[in-house]
């Protein structure tokens, strides 16, 4: 695959809540996964599978890695994440290779850890500096009801695969625990999911909730009041990565205008650029671009057919 064809794969460097500026790299197809989560903010999973091969070629990504390093600031990681499960990518372990022998710059993986419990996973996840997996359910029933998982993918295996790439890890390990109203925010199964938490050992554990569109409707997000209990029942090391307004009791919203001002403050960035650097669907952020617009805060402009955004010009 040519240079360009990975023009919308690579993104960045951009902001991140957790790894400060991040060089976003996605080598999977749109909604390619193990799983269907209810709360997942990229929609609905088209194509729900556990096969493993070439879904995209790498020839060539590295390289356009390294332009885009020389375009502007070096980033605090290079964060291979994205629109579908890495995992799934046979070869994961041949980039982070790669990457890691061409460039001094720590490399993040955020997986759902679907399939952490096959070796050869395991092999390849432990490479990276910094490993993301989930856990969003301390229980069978939860865990199909959240994730909605393949059919090949075992509650008991999952667990087993989080707990065995811990024990083998070379970097750290922040695991990611999602919680939805109503489905896997009971004291009961916090405490399930918090027995498993004191197995894998983490070297921090994230609280997060559905503070953006969901996939599903009906998703609605934990209050404060639960995510302060599930810190104190989770264990050690927890933080709370979840927004709220000054009302918990009302629907977050998962886009601050001033977190793209911000941004465009810094350099001028695509609507792609924005929604991975701020973790949201492009759609969402092409929404907000047109209010900014049109209230005159920003403009955009064409490059190499690609529209870019930056802060209008002052008066």
């Amino acid at each position: 695959m040519s240079l360009v064809s990975y023009q919308s794969q690579v993104f960045g460097p951009v902001p991140s809540r957790r790894l400060g500026y991040s060089l976003g790299v996605d080598f999977m197809p749109f909604k390619t996964c193990t799983y269907d989560c209810v709360y997942c903010q990229l929609g609905k999973t088209t194509c729900k599978t556990v096969e493993r091969k070439t879904y995209l070629p790498m020839d060539g990504l590295v390289d356009l890695v390294k332009r885009k390093l020389e375009e502007g600031p070096s980033p605090d990681y290079i964060t291979l994440s994205g629109s579908g499960e890495p995992t799934l990518h046979k070869e994961l372990g041949k980039l982070m290779d790669s990457l890691r022998e061409s460039l001094d710059i720590p490399v993040a993986l955020l997986t759902n850890g679907s399939l952490l419990y096959l070796s050869e996973v395991r092999e390849e996840a432990i490479k990276a500096d910094l490993l993301i997996p989930s856990l969003d359910a301390g229980t069978n029933p939860s865990f199909l009801a959240v994730n909605r998982p393949c059919k090949e993918i075992r509650f008991e295996d999952m667990i087993k695969g989080l707990i065995e790439t811990a024990k083998e890890r070379k970097g750290r390990l922040w695991l990611e625990v999602f919680l939805v109203k109503g489905v896997n925010d009971s004291d009961e199964e916090l405490q399930a999911m918090a027995k498993i938490i004191e197995k894998i050992c983490p070297d921090q554990t994230h609280i997060n909730t559905a503070v953006r569109p969901p996939a599903e409707s009906h998703v609605q997000p934990v209050d404060e009041q639960v995510l302060l209990r599930a810190r104190d029942i989770l264990g050690k090391n927890v933080k709370i990565i979840a927004g709220f307004q000054k009302s918990s009791r009302d629907r977050i919203s998962g886009l601050d205008p001033d977190d793209i001002l911000g941004l465009l403050k810094r350099r001028p960035c695509t609507g792609q650029d924005i929604a991975l650097g701020l973790g949201v669907h492009v759609h969402e952020v092409l929404k907000e671009l047109q209010q900014l617009l049109r209230q005159g805060l920003i403009q955009q402009t064409e490059r190499e057919n690609k529209r870019y955004f930056t802060l209008a010009d002052p008066e």
